[in-house]
């Protein structure tokens, strides 16, 4: 038998399962990275599962704005797509609140949020099969990202 080494960091198991365990800035970044990488992926079971886990933490503490940003961003996308598989209004509900706060961010950078907010526009109304705003919405924030 091989005999373990004890962790330089005082942890008893994996470094990773022990900070998600015990760190909820932590533990919110891992499930939302997971979310992340299974919507690029477009893996809607793996996606899903992590974003009830990510949602799970209400912490409202960012000290980088543009994780929260991205955060927002991602989380209102993966949102608008589990309503659209699901119906349950709570994921429509997540999306709209990443819609509100990149308007809210759009407002005081235009250039840097407002295509986003656009975007998360067209998935809303593509969620509600409002085709030809959606449309135009997808029109504006492709517009906007040129410039």
């Amino acid at each position: 038998d091989k005999e373990e080494t004890p962790s330089p960091f005082g942890f008893d198991g994996p470094v990773e399962d022990v900070l998600i365990s015990s760190n909820p800035s932590a533990a919110m970044i891992f499930h939302f990275n997971k979310m992340y990488v299974s919507f690029m992926y477009r893996d809607y079971y793996g996606m899903a599962s992590a974003a009830e886990e990510y949602f799970g933490y209400k912490l409202d503490v960012w000290t980088l704005l543009n994780i929260a940003c991205v955060q927002t961003y991602i989380s209102g996308l993966v949102s608008f797509w589990i309503f659209r598989q699901t119906s349950d209004c709570k994921w429509f509900e997540r999306g709209n609140r990443s819609k509100a706060a990149m308007r809210h961010w759009a407002e005081s950078s235009q250039w840097n949020f407002l295509q986003k907010y656009h975007l998360l526009e067209a998935e809303e109304n593509f969620s509600n099969r409002q085709y030809e705003a959606a449309r135009q919405s997808y029109h504006n924030a492709i517009q906007l990202s040129k410039k």
